[in-house]
């Protein structure tokens, strides 16, 4: 594990981040996967992986990919 979120109220939510501890270093085209867990955030040890129809909440991304989605967004804004 790399990092943690705050804890997030239940819903539907856009753009989370979450900070990289200040020593972990990742390649830009490193898969990165975000799982979304039941629990408390300083508690991870009686956190649960969150399901949906018997499917984890996750998805696979890379620094690169998040960086070039936020690039094309910004671009749509200042059109």
């Amino acid at each position: 594990m790399i990092a943690t979120s705050d804890d997030i109220d239940a819903g539907e939510h856009e753009g989370v981040s979450v900070p990289f501890d200040e020593n972990a270093t990742v390649d830009d085209d490193a898969e990165l996967t975000a799982v979304v867990y039941e629990g408390e955030s300083d508690d991870l040890e009686s956190a649960t992986v969150l399901e949906h129809e018997g499917e984890r909440v996750e998805t696979t991304f890379t620094i690169a990919d998040v960086t070039s989605d936020d690039d094309d967004s910004d671009a749509d804004d200042e059109e």
